[in-house]
């Protein structure tokens, strides 16, 4: 990493955001120009798309330059961002998964410009001031982080399908109560046991 910064514990130093990872807008590529392939199409959204060749060498990571802003993607592989993203240039020798996590931190929202569509300016992202690890550090933190987030993905995934279950078992169980009649259940009409109103 370039730059010179105040001497923090453990070798962390104070720089600015560009000195630890350069962003660049996208580039151009017109619908009609784009050929189905491996290698992912960034947005501001995230990947939309394939296309048959790449513009940028993975890992890489892309965020919203105009349109949809605040989102950050990381890309394993190589890839083509678009002119809706800014993509992180040079890394300078930082942890591509640690910048991910870095900018992931900071309200990107805060920096656009703009009335209509709202615009990442990446010259007043670039100044802002970040405190960095050496690079044996950032790896320690990534794997903490990535592990931190992969346990609330699967909590997240069992939520969703204990929730489904439940909603199965309960519209089960209901099916099962109104179709099957019980001791001293009398059939009539909806309109004798209920009034329905329009509204």
């Amino acid at each position: 990493m370039k730059g010179g910064g105040v001497g923090m514990k453990n070798g962390w130093q104070t720089t600015k955001l560009g000195e630890v990872a350069t962003l660049q807008r996208g580039f151009d590529l017109p619908t009609q120009d784009r050929v189905s392939g491996q290698h992912p199409l960034v947005s501001s959204s995230g990947i939309i798309d394939t296309h048959h060749l790449s513009a940028v060498s993975g890992p890489g990571v892309v965020t919203g330059r105009s349109g949809s802003i605040g989102n950050v993607f990381f890309v394993e592989e190589d890839f083509w961002p678009l002119n809706t993203v800014l993509y992180v240039k040079d890394f300078h020798g930082n942890d591509p998964r640690f910048v991910y996590h870095l900018l992931n931190k900071f309200d990107l929202k805060r920096f656009a410009t703009g009335a209509g569509v709202p615009t990442l300016n990446r010259n007043f992202v670039h100044e802002e001031p970040v405190s960095v690890p050496p690079i044996g550090e950032q790896r320690r933190i990534v794997a903490i982080l990535d592990e931190a987030f992969e346990a609330i993905d699967k909590a997240k995934q069992y939520a969703e399908k204990n929730l489904r279950s439940a909603r199965e078992l309960f519209e089960s169980h209901l099916q099962s109560v109104f179709t099957r009649s019980g001791d001293g259940w009398v059939e009539k009409r909806l309109d004798e046991v209920c009034v329905l109103q329009r509204g």
